[in-house]
């Protein structure tokens, strides 16, 4: 970023732009420009990763040698409980900071506002955070080793409609989805209660804990509620994201959540698997600088699928 007037020399002597620097009158405090948001990174209870991917298993089935007979009846063949195995393989994220051996020095103790390799170490950290979080409210992928998001979980597609390793077309695996062919549609309390009864049936079995909705979808959600004459006090969830209410489940305003979707998700289901937390090392440089990268390795997991819901194709 360009900041007219402000120059230190750098060991070639020559003007760069690096920071601001030495003995300028300031305003306190900063004013922020840049929007982070981590709401779906801390949102997500943590576990402690093992390996190079996360494991688990799946109860599919039960024994099958249960049943009334008849006295004179011999024992049919005995049974077995069924499993399968999903696992996720973990991804790597990373940002490196780099600076000058001036640029630290001219920085260092009363010199100069702050100092500058503290300040892109802290900076640095909030950027790769802020990039996690995009990654795990993503609808496609960047790249082939981003996270795994919410979108890209809770979804069937028609071509390689696998998470975890397990086809989704499995009746014990594949999300609720409502959809309406790519056709954009209004969001109703109907389809939301369509969407309950999905959810609530015998073979899911699903205790929704929040409902997800971009901002868009939140304040429809909102007048669909003034429509009906149906007033629910709105609450702060934990970091300031506003919710409302629907049969009693917290709807909560994702702001950097895709349009064009809502989730009804078990909370209780999803983890986010850490391997390795934001571990710094610092690599050897072929000039007078210091560079540091900060490493992390992780997945977001969702244990049962068939647990969740999505409501897509809305306007």
């Amino acid at each position: 970023m360009s900041i007219p007037g402000v120059y230190v020399y750098d060991n070639s002597g020559n003007l760069s732009e690096i920071a601001r620097l030495l003995k300028e009158h300031w305003e306190l405090p900063f004013t922020e420009q840049i929007n982070r948001d981590v709401f779906a990174l801390n949102r997500f209870k943590r576990r402690q990763g093992v390996g190079r991917e996360v494991m688990w298993k799946l109860h599919v089935g039960g024994n099958n040698s249960v049943g009334s007979y008849a006295e004179h009846d011999s024992f049919r063949p005995a049974g077995r409980q069924e499993y399968v195995e999903a696992r996720s393989f973990f991804t790597m994220n990373r940002v490196i900071v780099e600076v000058t051996g001036l640029a630290e020095a001219a920085t260092r103790g009363q010199g100069g506002f702050f100092e500058v390799l503290g300040e892109e170490m802290r900076q640095g950290l909030e950027d790769l955070k802020n990039e996690i979080n995009r990654q795990l409210l993503a609808v496609t992928k960047t790249n082939p080793t981003d996270l795994d998001s919410v979108p890209i979980i809770v979804d069937r597609t028609a071509t390689g409609d696998v998470y975890a390793g397990i086809q989704r077309s499995q009746s014990y695996w594949g999300p609720a989805i409502l959809h309406n062919g790519g056709t954009p549609r209004p969001l109703t309390i109907a389809l939301m209660q369509q969407m309950r009864i999905l959810l609530s049936s015998t073979a899911r079995n699903a205790n929704t804990t929040a409902i997800w909705a971009a901002p868009k979808h939140f304040y429809q959600y909102g007048d669909l509620l003034s429509m009906f004459r149906r007033y629910v006090n709105p609450t702060t969830m934990d970091g300031g994201y506003p919710a409302l209410e629907f049969e009693s489940i917290p709807v909560i305003q994702v702001k950097n959540l895709p349009e064009g979707s809502i989730y009804f998700l078990d909370e209780s289901e999803w983890f986010y698997y850490v391997l390795e937390n934001f571990r710094t090392d610092e690599k050897n440089v072929d000039k007078d600088a210091r560079r540091f990268v900060i490493s992390h390795y992780s997945q977001l997991v969702c244990k049962a699928l068939a647990k969740q819901g999505r409501i897509k194709d809305l306007n």
